[in-house]
């Protein structure tokens, strides 16, 4: 296993990779059609009648919070009244299911919202809650990598990943920007609630932006 030579991963506990292989460089993200997530949903455990209208969301570069509010202002309703298994990336293509609450399907065709597609897949007496869902396959397309033995390269990192990959968070789960969420729930619990809100409100990390204006005029 190689160690990792990046400060944030090791502060974060993932000091290892699986592969003692060289990366491949590039760029993620270039396009949101270079990251496309299909969400694999659970066999619904329900009948298929019921008040939730199971729908199938499909959309590009929108935040998943964004979009359920826009649908639920077209559909005239709370956007409590939608559920959902997983949240989904901003800059991709995904492709989930949601759950609308006493909605129609005559309702969710009348709704148009550029690179947004819902489609009505079904009926159930379950709602969507997080968690509700097998997992997600990916689809990533890597720009601009590093040509040189690219071919053995992925190859070999391949041929890891097919016996085991160490088991890390994200480092998103942590905090894109300020890593700090672990940290204050080490405080929660040990039950020093203070020193978890100093944490997430006044631990810095370089690359964040300034504070001045944040909070308004003094």
């Amino acid at each position: 296993m190689k160690p990792s030579t990046y400060p944030l991963e090791i502060l974060l506990g993932m000091r290892y990779y699986a592969s003692d292989s060289k990366g491949i460089g590039g760029r993620l993200r270039t396009d949101p059609e270079d990251f496309i997530v299909e969400e694999i949903p659970l066999e619904r455990k329900s009948s298929t009648s019921g008040p939730y209208l199971i729908c199938r969301l499909t959309k590009t570069n929108w935040e998943l919070q964004h979009a359920i509010k826009e649908i639920a202002k077209r559909l005239g309703i709370s956007h409590r009244r939608i559920g959902w298994a997983g949240t989904k990336d901003r800059n991709a293509i995904t492709r989930q299911v949601i759950s609308l609450y006493n909605v129609t399907d005559t309702q969710v065709a009348a709704v148009h919202l550029k690179d947004i597609i819902l489609e009505p897949v079904g009926q159930s007496n379950e709602g969507l809650s997080l968690g509700d869902l097998l997992g997600n396959r990916f689809d990533i397309t890597i720009r601009d990598c590093q040509p040189a033995d690219l071919d053995l390269r992925v190859r070999t990192i391949s041929e890891t990943v097919c016996h085991a990959i160490p088991n890390y968070f994200g480092l998103q789960r942590f905090g894109a920007t300020r890593p700090v969420t672990h940290l204050v729930g080490e405080w929660i619990l040990r039950g020093d609630f203070e020193r978890a809100v100093i944490a997430y409100v006044g631990q810095a990390f370089p690359g964040e932006p300034e504070a001045d204006g944040i909070f308004g005029d003094p």
